[in-house]
């Protein structure tokens, strides 16, 4: 190894003014701006050099990825613009001539010809270097590390003690966590808007993400339905600003399964944003729904065998748009991790302009300050968790308190943010008033009904507005184009296809749904079957025997009544 200064040799390597004749290189090889060289011998000795890439390049960095234990590698190099670029590299990056040319799209100027040479380059480099390379920590993913002794939050990770600085792996789908601007200015930009009551209850909310794994609390979603303008994107806007970029950090809903969870996977304990769900295809946020109220990925293997490890993650999802989500098939049981609002800001344009135009510029600051009141309560957490689910959990309603735990975090989440935003000089609120107005809003004042209960009303007012549709056996003479089925004393009798297509194009699940109005009496059957078999006459008077859907209307009626609970 040739070593020129060796106590600065790697320090300086990824300095602007770097002259690259004075960094080491492996023995047989030199450096300058030209690139790198190899020293060429004859049998009568040392003869000259050729070069192996025209740019110049060096190992300048090792590192271990404390999700999985693998390593990685920086390399530095000078592009053509002139700039010095870093870029992250594993061991079969740097030693396969396949790999390594990759790197020619970054600005590594190399010829195939070449590969297997500057292959063996940093294989060499690596061998003589390694225990000397400065070193890095990488991450897959976001979120609690190590038994929760540290938290990772773009490219930087949280200690008791300290801000350390870390490699993300996934840049591109990261590059959002970022810093810009000034808290000073973030603070100017939403000191108007962020005491709404419901920008406040976003930020609370926003911040519970972190909280989820130490406390052992479900992910949950914050749904804002409304028309347009009512404020429901802003609020969110805000509330994600306190983390990063929130153009960069808004996902849309319109993604495909493997991307969702990928997504959630890396932003485990970090809060997502879906906005305008509305325009999204049933099918798609059926599938987002699913995916994160799951909490872990589809298991999948590897194409060389074996399976890969499953993505697993705990989040809070935001989504905006003019339909609630709970309407879409699938979620069922798991409305009670739903939060669903429904109010709008006052109008107050001019602010929120304002406040808009800052947080472009200005986001990314107040978690610094709201993972170190983390770290400073962590041994309290669990027992402040537990007096302020003692106020939430309290009602006669099992959905109340099973959503009563959320609520709990986020009340914990809100006296901690909170002592943040009275330490950088925002107007400070009741924490605690605050989150119970919403509870009382979104869960007490509003049961969550059960999936067959919101079919049930759904089918009743479609029954209605298609009666003209369904005749009486005794009606003579000429009938409706389109019959959806019969009517009789005490029940209606729809036909088959009829009522699968209404739910299933209403996005209910019309299999399990059936199954419940059987066990309620709401639906009468044939022994052993899901339908009946019913006589019913044509228009000459002409009988004919099939199956129907035969719903019982007066205990249809009591089901509706009765409501939820």
């Amino acid at each position: 190894m040739q070593l020129k200064n060796e106590s600065e040799s790697f320090a300086s390597s990824t300095d602007l003014e770097t002259r690259w004749e004075e960094l080491f290189v492996p023995e047989g090889y030199s450096l300058s701006e030209g690139g790198v060289f190899k020293d060429k011998y004859s049998p009568a000795g040392k003869v000259g050099q050729e070069v192996i890439c025209y740019t110049p390049v060096i190992v300048s960095g090792i590192g271990k990825d404390i999700d999985n234990g693998e390593i990685w590698y920086e390399i530095t190099f000078r592009d053509a613009f002139g700039d010095v670029r870093t870029e992250k590299a594993q061991m079969e990056d740097l030693i396969k001539r396949s790999k390594v040319c990759k790197f020619a799209n970054k600005g590594l100027n190399l010829v195939d010809r070449k590969a297997a040479d500057i292959c063996e380059y940093f294989n060499k480099f690596i061998d003589e270097s390694a225990k000397k390379l400065p070193r890095k920590i990488y991450v897959q993913t976001n979120g609690w590390k190590n038994g929760r002794e540290n938290f990772v939050l773009g490219n930087m990770c949280y200690t008791g003690s300290e801000i350390t600085e870390v490699i993300q792996i996934n840049q591109e789908e990261t590059r959002g966590l970022v810093k810009k601007g000034s808290l000073e200015q973030w603070v100017r930009g939403v000191e108007d808007v962020i005491c709404e009551p419901i920008t406040r209850f976003k930020c609370y909310c926003a911040v519970t993400s972190v909280l989820l794994r130490p406390l052992d609390v479900q992910s949950f979603f914050v749904d804002h339905t409304g028309e347009t303008s009512t404020g429901k994107t802003f609020g969110v806007r805000v509330a994600v600003s306190m983390y990063g970029d929130p153009d960069e950090l808004t996902l849309s809903a319109d993604s495909t399964n493997t991307y969702m969870e990928n997504v959630a996977s890396i932003f485990t304990d970090l809060p997502l944003f879906a906005d305008e769900t509305s325009i999204q295809t049933d099918e798609n946020l059926k599938t987002l729904i699913y995916i994160i109220a799951n909490e872990v990925g589809k298991g999948r293997g590897k194409k060389e065998g074996g399976i890969q490890s499953l993505n697993r993650w705990k989040t809070m999802v935001f989504t905006t748009g003019e339909k609630p989500i709970v309407d879409y098939d699938g979620f069922g049981g798991q409305q009670v991790r739903v939060i669903e609002i429904q109010k709008d800001m006052p109008y107050m344009q001019e602010q929120i302009m304002q406040a808009d135009d800052t947080i472009k510029d200005n986001h990314g600051h107040v978690m610094d300050l709201f993972m170190k009141k983390v770290f400073e309560h962590r041994e309290d957490l669990q027992a402040k968790f537990r007096e302020y689910r003692d106020k939430f959990t309290n009602s006669n309603s099992n959905t109340a308190n099973r959503v009563g735990s959320t609520f709990a975090a986020i009340a914990l989440a809100g006296e901690l943010l909170e002592e943040v935003l009275e330490e950088i000089g925002l107007e400070t609120r009741d924490h605690l008033a605050l989150t119970m107005e919403f509870f009382n809003e979104t869960v007490k004042e509003k049961p969550v009904e059960p999936r067959e209960l919101k079919a049930l009303r759904f089918l009743n007012d479609w029954i209605e507005e298609n009666r003209s549709n369904f005749v009486r056996d005794e009606d003579t003479g000429r009938r409706p184009f389109k019959i959806c089925g019969y009517q009789q004393e005490g029940c209606i009798d729809i036909i088959p296809g009829v009522a699968k297509g209404v739910l299933k194009n209403n996005s209910f699940d019309q299999s399990a749904i059936r199954k419940k109005w059987v066990e309620q009496g709401v639906m009468i059957t044939d022994k052993g079957r899901q339908d009946y078999n019913a006589t019913h006459c044509g228009e000459n008077g002409e009988t004919f025997r099939n199956r129907y859907w035969r719903i019982h209307l007066a205990k249809m009626q009591e089901m509706l009544e009765k409501g939820t609970e």
